[in-house]
Parts: structure tokens; C-alpha cells; sequence
């Protein structure tokens, strides 16, 4: 039988490729996950670790949000959260023994290290959802809206058909007000007018959307078709403190 000298070495650089992936994957920090004392009431303490550098710290009182980074020394882990007494807090984790203990003095007091409890952080993908602007500061959880676009006369559904555009993209926004506007966060402005310049014109919607984030200019569109700019009128709130998460 005659040999697929091609065929064989195809396979083999596949094969050869795909080792090359798997040794190029960074592994995950082997303390992700979640760590308790397992007690309860207010001695209850819990770490909570995610992937994308965030967290939240669980005592008798309830919990907060942090984001965490490696410290200098190896397996030391600094954890700063938006309150004056969470900030620079530094765990080290015990490879050997899998748990996490508080190197702050005044943290440490009544009870001895975390234990592994899981490596799922319950409900992570919301969590990750709700922190994702989340920075260590208390004004990162209170991100900026920025009213985006109005729906135009006998055009209304356009706008719905523009938060599912944008929703679909994974960027958080929603429909509100009298008349109806569409809201999203301000850090997410520039990309939304990307993606609502090039559907707008593609699906020839009628909408009006804001020109940039720094002035109240509308832009007029109809189907499809941006057919002038309407200056600004001095008149209304377009950025705001969003007292709600947006989805």
C-alpha cells in the first residue's frame, strides 16, 4: 500500500502546533476560588478569588468587592476594595496546605487561615458582570451613564432594535425615560456609537444619537441615512450617576 507521506505530515504538524497551544495557555493562579473559616455569625470570614482579578471579602457583616494582585513575595496576594480599611490587605496563599491566611494584624485576629472550599465562585459570570468596571475605588461602582439615542416620530421600534443591537454585543444598556432614550454606561460611549454608526446604516433605522460624549449634538438619522446634526440646546441631563446596573 502506498504511504500519504502529505497526509502524515499534516498530521503531524497539527499534532505539533497543538502542543505548541497547550504550553502557550498561561495556567490559572492556583488560589482562584473560594476559602472559608467555616464558622458562623461574625466570626465568619470568606475569600472569594475570580479570574479576571476580582474578588469580594465575606465577614459577619456582610461583604465587598476587591480586586487582587501577586505580591512581591511568592504566594502573597494584595487585595485593595473601595473602603479606607480595604486597602493594600495582603493574604499569602499555601500551595502546600491550600489556604489563604491574613497577613494584616488587625485582620488576623480571631482564627487561623482559609480554607479551600471550591474553586467555583458562586454565580461568578454575573459577579464578573456587576464589577466590571470595578477598580478598587468607591467611584467605580458608581459608574456614569450617558443618555445615547431618542427613537424619532413613527420610528419608535427603532430604538428597541438598537438596545438589542448594542445588548447583543455584550455591552450593558436599556431603554428608559419619557420620551424613551437609550442609556448605557459612559465608559462604553465610543464603542456603542461604533457599533450603532454601522447598524444604524445597515438595517436603515431612523434614530437621533448623540455626536460624542462631551456635547449635548444630536445626530439625525433616517433610514439609514445621517441627514444632520442638531446643536446643542443647553437643555437636559446626558450624563449621570446610574443608580441601577444596567444589563
Amino acid at each position: 500500500m502506498k504511504t500519504n507521506w502529505s497526509y502524515i505530515s499534516h498530521l503531524i504538524l497539527v499534532f505539533v502546533f497543538g502542543l505548541l497551544a497547550c504550553e502557550a495557555a498561561p495556567a490559572k493562579p492556583p488560589f482562584l476560588g473560594v476559602f472559608g473559616n467555616k464558622a458562623e455569625g461574625f466570626s465568619t470570614k470568606t475569600i472569594m478569588l475570580m479570574d479576571d482579578g476580582k474578588g469580594m471579602v465575606c465577614g459577619g457583616g456582610g461583604c465587598g468587592p476587591v480586586v487582587w494582585k501577586l505580591g512581591v513575595t511568592n504566594g502573597d496576594i494584595i487585595l485593595n476594595g473601595p473602603e479606607d480599611d480595604a486597602k493594600n490587605i495582603i493574604v499569602h496563599y499555601d500551595s502546600d496546605k491550600k489556604t489563604i491566611t491574613f497577613l494584616n494584624e488587625e485582620l488576623s485576629e480571631g482564627g487561623g487561615p482559609l480554607l479551600f472550599i471550591t474553586n467555583e465562585v458562586p454565580n461568578a459570570k454575573e459577579l464578573q458582570k456587576k464589577l466590571r468596571y470595578f477598580d478598587g475605588s468607591q467611584e467605580s461602582l458608581e459608574p456614569k451613564g450617558a443618555v445615547f439615542a431618542y427613537g424619532v416620530t413613527n420610528h419608535l421600534d427603532d430604538l428597541t432594535k438598537l438596545q438589542k443591537i448594542v445588548h447583543d454585543q455584550d455591552v450593558p444598556c436599556m431603554v428608559t425615560g419619557d420620551p424613551k432614550f437609550l442609556l448605557v454606561y459612559l465608559r462604553d460611549f465610543d464603542q456603542v456609537k461604533k457599533i450603532a454608526t454601522e447598524e444604524i446604516a445597515h438595517d436603515h433605522l431612523s434614530l437621533r444619537i448623540r455626536n460624542n460624549k462631551d456635547t449635548r449634538d444630536f445626530e439625525v438619522w433616517e433610514n439609514g441615512e445621517k441627514i444632520r446634526v442638531e446643536p446643542d440646546n443647553g437643555k437636559g441631563v446626558v450624563n449621570t450617576v446610574i443608580p441601577v446596573q444596567l444589563e
